[in-house]
């Protein structure tokens, strides 16, 4: 999830752009691929964001809000 160039708002726009763009074309290939599905995941990778961002060795206090909301919406397309 390269998501470390997204600092604002309107990077967090253009990323969900991106996301949506990703789904027309290949949503048949993601892992959660219906909306209860990648709302689960959603919620859980939030869940379990520390772990996440322990094993990148970053702090998720410190971290970019914009950024931490591009990587749950990244993360939910694949999470289990």
């Amino acid at each position: 999830m390269p998501n470390e160039h997204i600092q604002t708002k309107s990077d967090l726009i253009n990323h969900l752009e991106e996301i949506r763009k990703d789904f027309e074309k290949n949503g048949s290939s993601w892992e959660n691929n219906d909306l209860p599905n990648y709302l689960e995941a959603f919620q859980s990778f939030v869940e379990a964001i520390e772990g996440y961002y322990k094993n990148r060795k970053e702090n998720i206090e410190e971290m970019n809000t914009w950024r931490v909301m591009a990587d749950c919406l990244s993360a939910a397309r694949i999470y289990e």
